[in-house]
């Protein structure tokens, strides 16, 4: 016996509309919720990663300050590599790459092909002041302001009457729309730098008083017509014959560093780190020249007590840091 043939049932066209109306109020309702998810989430790795990168780039800054602010163009001269700005093109995007930042990358847990992204995979804009300075003390500062930007959501900087940049006059950035940005502040660096060397240089001076004291209580003769900063130079008799600090040589300043039995550190009891500033050179000592007070001074009433030692460094830019050691007798 033959079995009966059932007919194929499909949807109705009722029912097919039925479906595409939830399925799209469906997409609807989930993608209110979604969306606004999503975009905290870029926001927040945005934001993550702004702060990463101006750590990457401080770190690096610290490091080369002296090659960086030795340079007065807007630009970056770290050790390893030049970092050049990476404004945005005509469109109003951001043209970084991940080359921008393989001077820096080592200073970064992430990779030079990440490094450039923000938080949309959009590049960063990178914008540097030329050599900017200010005063602190009487001493000159120089040092660069950097500003690295995300153009957001939209993927390009807001442009017009409100439009992002960075001051080349004064280092300060201006955001506009939804772009966000950081700032390196290069003059909190250089302060940093210039605090720590000046403390490092008093302890020199201090080291250097103390010196001179405790050779002048040794001499038997107690002279107070000796300069006990240094043991020989012109006009003889009249340094401290029986020490071994090194003459400067009356031309130009020595490294606080030299050869054993001969090295200033050493015999101040300082460490190399007490003698190196915060750049990373050895500082030096002038204790003969015109400079100083000292038997050598071709002007008389220089050549006399108190006599004078001079300690010193080349800041970025070729300013001269300098404090002075005065005899204590």
């Amino acid at each position: 016996m033959s079995r009966p043939i059932h007919a194929l049932r499909g949807f109705t066209l009722l029912e097919l509309a039925v479906s595409m109306m939830i399925i799209a109020l469906l997409t609807t309702v989930l993608g209110n919720t979604f969306m606004p998810w999503v975009h905290f989430r870029q926001a927040e790795e945005n934001e993550t990663r702004l702060r990463e990168l101006a750590g990457t780039l401080s770190a690096a800054y610290d490091q080369s300050s002296l090659s960086v602010d030795g340079q007065a163009g807007a630009r970056l001269d770290f050790l390893q590599g030049v970092v050049m700005p990476s404004p945005a093109d005509g469109s109003g995007r951001c043209t970084s790459t991940a080359a921008s930042f393989l001077p820096v990358a080592a200073f970064s847990s992430r990779s030079a092909t990440t490094l450039y992204q923000d938080g949309y995979h959009q590049p960063f804009c990178v914008l540097v002041t030329p050599r900017l300075f200010q005063r602190v003390d009487g001493v000159q500062l120089d040092y660069h302001d950097v500003a690295l930007v995300s153009a957001g959501a939209n993927g390009h900087l807001d442009s017009g009457r409100c439009h992002t940049y960075l001051d080349a006059a004064t280092g300060q950035l201006f955001l506009c729309g939804d772009d966000t940005g950081i700032r390196v502040d290069g003059f909190a660096l250089a302060l940093a730098h210039f605090r720590l060397t000046v403390l490092r240089m008093n302890r020199i001076v201090r080291a250097m008083e103390d010196y001179f004291a405790t050779r002048y209580e040794m001499d038997p003769s107690r002279d107070v017509a000796i300069d006990y900063f240094a043991s020989t130079g012109p006009n003889p008799g009249r340094w401290d014959q029986g020490g071994t600090m090194p003459s400067s040589g009356c031309l130009a300043p020595l490294p606080l560093t030299g050869p054993d039995g001969a090295n200033p550190q050493v015999l101040l009891g300082l460490s190399r780190t007490d003698v190196t500033d915060a750049y990373g050179q050895v500082m030096t000592v002038d204790n003969c020249s015109n400079a100083v007070r000292s038997p050598a001074n071709t002007r008389p009433d220089r050549a006399v007590a108190p006599y004078t030692a001079r300690i010193q460094t080349i800041l970025p830019g070729g300013v001269i840091l300098a404090e002075t050691a005065v005899s204590q007798f």
